[in-house]
């Protein structure tokens, strides 16, 4: 290793080990660096700005190694970040998400788009997709490179690798206790800090604190201050779902099918047209991940493989088939009609052997397998997949308007750390940015009030 590199090494480790620098006081600390937690602070700074007040100090703080990572991995890297087509009762608790909606104004999609149009961001409706929408360059990072325009033109802190410890109600608003996650140089005053291990540590003051991350840090945080706080357990969900085939049917032989089908739980009313893709472990697709905010273990979940008709319609084609095909190996019915593969599990679902001559009496038994393939849900597959969690603070804790805690004024809960969550399609962005535009504009009218004529 040359002199020159070995120097450049050290001078790197050397800033690592600086403890990581924050002004001793803000006006608002924001916990989490994903959508709600960054429309909480543009919403802060637009509404300041408009009513003439002066700009409140802001610092952003993120665990994760990137702000807005969240934003740039939904919708595969696209960001479909809201929807046309809307259906509140969609929601998890949606009479309390009908209700925050309706203090944006208007209808629940325009006041979202119409905010993002302010930002400068161009978007399109995607054909044929039920309403999502998608910035028109069609890549996640021009939804992020609006917000982050919009806070980098301000004097707004912004650190990621640093995550919130505890929140106490201190002397005028509260003290936040924070750590960076990983070793990172900053530059700056710093606050009172100490060394905790390898890992820094500073306690800022803050008039007030928005809690937006979602999981168990963002409930330890809550409860801490407001012990009472109602909580619902957390679990993840809109992801794969490990199923029990039928009797006989092979998941590895199924493994990285494709169908389009109508999925449905008889127990919850659910029932959703989409791709399914199988998977040696169960199903995967996103009709699957709606279905999963509503399977729970034991249940069964059936899969229509022909969706646009109904059962007596189904029996009739299958006839028609088994006529053509009369005496011939039971297999052959599905030849040109859908992948050998799935076929044979078709047939072993309905007791039939591949090899059996076809009859007219097996065509009821496969026509009840082709609508109604029966799987039994035994739970999440992988919850790295999961798009969001289910549970999180009662909303009925905070209030709609402004979404903060009715029993800490000051302190405000966001997007997922909510028990809310929605569909696949934009609802769950669409929420987050709902909650950060809410939340920023309360505290901006509510600093206001107290500065000084």
């Amino acid at each position: 290793m040359s002199k020159k590199k070995n120097t450049q090494r050290k001078r790197q480790a050397a800033e690592q080990r600086k403890p990581f620098a924050f002004k001793e006081s803000y006006d608002v600390v924001i916990v989490g660096g994903g959508a709600s937690g960054l429309a909480c602070a543009v919403s802060c700074l637009w509404e300041a700005r408009t009513a003439g007040a002066t700009l409140p100090s802001i610092l952003l703080v993120e665990q994760g190694k990137r702000i807005g990572a969240p934003i740039l991995r939904s919708g595969n890297g696209r960001c479909n970040f809201s929807n046309s087509q809307l259906d509140v009762s969609r929601y998890w608790n949606s009479a309390f998400v009908s209700q925050a909606l309706g203090f944006l104004g208007g209808d629940p999609v325009h006041p979202i788009t119409d905010w993002f149009e302010e930002l400068g961001l161009v978007w399109e409706e995607a054909p044929q997709t039920g309403g999502l929408l998608y910035p028109f360059s069609n890549k996640a990072s021009s939804v992020l490179e609006v917000l982050m325009a919009e806070l980098s033109a301000h004097v707004v802190d912004i650190h990621p690798c640093v995550k919130a410890l505890e929140i106490h109600r201190g002397h005028d608003g509260f003290d936040v206790l924070l750590e960076e996650s990983h070793p990172v140089a900053s530059n700056g005053r710093a606050a009172v800090s100490k060394s905790s291990g390898t890992l820094q540590q500073a306690t800022v003051h803050a008039g007030r604190v928005v809690v937006a991350a979602g999981g168990d840090g963002a409930e330890s945080l809550l409860t801490g201050v407001v012990p009472t706080l109602p909580v619902a357990p957390w679990h993840p969900t809109l992801g794969p779902l490990v199923t029990i085939f039928p009797e006989n049917v092979s998941g590895e032989e199924l493994d990285g099918i494709r169908s389009q089908v109508r999925v449905s739980l008889p127990s919850s009313g659910f029932s959703e047209e989409g791709e399914v893709l199988f998977r040696s472990y169960g199903i995967s697709g996103i009709v699957v991940f709606n279905a999963s905010r509503y399977a729970n273990p034991g249940e069964t979940l059936l899969v229509d493989f022909l969706p646009a008709m109904e059962p007596r319609e189904a029996e009739a084609a299958i006839r028609a088939r088994a006529e053509r095909f009369q005496g011939q190996p039971a297999h052959t019915l599905f030849r040109g009609f859908v992948l050998p593969e799935l076929g044979a599990a078709l047939l072993a679902a309905s007791g039939i052997q591949s090899a059996e001559p076809l009859q007219q009496e097996l065509c009821c038994r496969i026509a009840h397998a082709m609508k109604a393939f029966p799987l039994t849900v035994q739970g999440i597959a992988d919850e790295a997949q999961c798009q969001v969690h289910r549970g999180g603070i009662a909303p009925e804790s905070v209030r709609p308007e402004s979404m903060e805690l009715k029993a800490q004024p000051g302190l405000y809960v966001l997007g997922e750390a909510l028990d809310v969550d929605g569909p696949c399609g934009g609802y769950n962005l669409h929420w987050a940015w709902a909650c950060g535009i809410l939340s920023g504009r309360d505290i901006a009218q509510t600093i206001k009030k107290e500065q000084p004529c």
